[in-house]
């Protein structure tokens, strides 16, 4: 409509978020019904009257909590950053995409053949329950104690792939589910979704849709295209720039642990990124018992859910479904160096104790040095012990995770500089909080929007 917005400065959504962090409660109906205890309406002039009464209570709630700064340097300025690339969307190669969905439904039609081969009988493998009864009953298959809605025996991903290893139908089914929602999610769905006005695709970016702070994406969800498969990379393919421009991607390398070595300050692990050593290569090869350079690629990845999941707080029954690949990870019991992290860095140790202590102190975890996060477990229905470890873990985790790994992009003129550049991952990054830490061979800081404004 060639009309430019201004004046927006108070969200009653993004006001809630950073108050409670809770992603469900973010909504003006949730809104209202747990702070004002009223039920929404349809009539435009009651939402009006509800979002200025919401508005009373919870702006003195951001300055008492010592929030406003974070809201006024990164919240309120991201909103702006995702309006613009929301608007500007993004362009796909619907000719690649197509070739891509004739030749997973050739490889689905053959997976098919084979699977009702080894099952003695054709089924259909998309129902749990017809694929259940084929696994358990008639392959006589062992039967996992976990069961799925109805009472049935669950044929889960986490399920199947226990199975995996010694069963080839049940690799084929998985490779199967992998292809079918591939298909139908990403390769013939994207098309359909086209805005026909410009050729170009608009999602929606989610600013308080997850608890710690990273964006999601919707309508299409285009954050959860897999990487690490050679299908999942051609599918990302299809995403092009527009003639004479290029699609950049960035990322800060292993962001979180650099900033838990600037924070905890344990020689050891700053001394490794000043030495320009891979945590996670050194952790594979150490666990293993091989020099870096014989560590594959699964392995490192193995190495990386272990170090991520140890400073996150998680156990290691909860590391131990990462052994898919690799013997990176074991039960304590049978794999004591699964301590080994913490045992040879005391001050991470030391670190972490702090924070928690921290935590209990102001009741909730610290929200990237504002404020702090307040716990919701009502729908969740969580026993004590596993809220207590929910809030542990919690603990632990929200300072560094204001964020998270995501990933950047923006677009280029052939040899320009960046005519406009959103930020599509965690937001803790541009934190001024966080500006200048010093971990590895060189000084870096952290950049605020100033940065990625259009030239």
């Amino acid at each position: 409509m060639g009309i430019a917005g201004a004046g927006f400065d108070h969200d009653v959504m993004l006001y809630a978020f950073l108050l409670d962090a809770d992603p469900a409660g973010c909504s003006l109906e949730e809104l209202a019904r747990r702070r004002l205890d009223l039920k929404l309406g349809a009539a435009p002039e009651q939402h009006a009257d509800i979002i200025l009464e919401l508005y009373r209570q919870l702006e003195p709630a951001i300055d008492a909590r010592g929030l406003r700064e974070l809201y006024s340097t990164i919240e309120l300025p991201l909103a702006r950053v995702l309006a613009r690339m929301e608007r500007s969307g993004v362009l796909i190669d619907r000719t690649e995409l197509q070739r891509l969905s004739t030749m997973m439904e050739g490889a689905i039609a053959r997976l098919t053949e084979r699977i009702h081969t080894l099952a003695g009988k054709p089924f259909n493998i998309s129902s749990p329950q017809q694929l259940g009864r084929v696994l358990f009953e008639d392959l006589n298959l062992p039967a996992p104690v976990k069961y799925g809605k109805g009472k049935v025996v669950s044929t889960a991903a986490d399920v199947l792939e226990t199975l995996a290893p010694d069963h080839e139908i049940v690799r084929l089914v998985l490779e199967y589910r992998q292809l079918t929602k591939l298909k139908g999610t990403y390769v013939d769905a994207l098309p359909l979704l086209v805005d026909a006005r410009d050729g170009r695709l608009h999602t929606s970016f989610n600013q308080a849709g997850a608890a710690t702070g990273r964006l999601s994406s919707s309508n299409p969800n285009l954050q959860n295209i897999p990487v690490r498969t050679e299908l999942g990379r051609e599918i990302r393919a299809a995403f092009v720039p527009r003639a004479g421009w290029k699609l950049v991607t960035a990322d800060y390398s292993q962001i979180e642990l650099r900033l838990l070595a600037h924070f905890s300050g344990d020689p050891l692990l700053v001394q490794s990124f000043r030495d320009g050593e891979d945590i996670h290569t050194r952790t594979a090869s150490e666990v293993m018992g091989v020099p870096p350079m014989m560590v594959t690629p699964e392995a490192r990845r193995d190495a990386k859910a272990v170090n991520f999941g140890i400073v996150y707080g998680i156990s290691a029954f909860g590391l131990a479904p990462v052994r898919r690949h690799t013997h990176v990870v074991r039960p304590r019991a049978a794999h004591p160096r699964y301590e080994q992290p913490q045992s040879e860095c005391p001050r991470l140790r030391r670190a972490h104790s702090g924070q928690l202590a921290a935590a209990r102190h102001r009741g909730g975890p610290d929200q990237a040095g504002h404020g702090a996060r307040a716990g919701r477990d009502r729908k969740r229905r969580l026993s004590i012990r596993d809220a207590a470890a929910s809030a542990r873990r919690a603990g632990l985790r929200m300072p560094a995770r204001r964020g998270g790994s995501g990933f950047e992009f923006g677009q280029t003129r052939d040899g320009g500089r960046p005519r406009a550049f959103g930020a599509a991952g965690g937001r803790y990054r541009r934190g001024r909080q966080l500006a200048g830490c010093e971990v590895g061979r060189a000084r870096f800081s952290l950049p605020t929007f100033s940065d990625f404004r259009a030239s």
